[in-house]
């Protein structure tokens, strides 16, 4: 049967695995920003498509509210 890792020590962070690799600091620090960029980028556009599926959804729901007590003249 296999037995789970225990992890003892803490996590490497990118620079860790940056300087184990043999990457420069400032070559380091310019990934670095430029991913956490890219994922602010993501989360905003994420957070905006959220937003524009709840607001689709209330209104939906609104609609098919007076759909059901709607009377017709003729």
């Amino acid at each position: 049967m296999q037995k789970p890792i225990k992890v003892t020590s803490r996590f490497a962070t990118p620079y860790d695995t940056a300087r184990v690799l043999g990457v420069s600091k400032r070559r380091t620090e310019e990934l670095i920003r430029s991913v956490r960029k890219l994922t602010d980028r993501i989360l905003q556009r994420e957070a905006l498509t959220s937003k524009a599926a709840k607001r689709k959804a209330v209104v939906s729901s609104a609609e098919k509210k007076r759909g059901r007590k709607a009377v017709t003249k003729a």
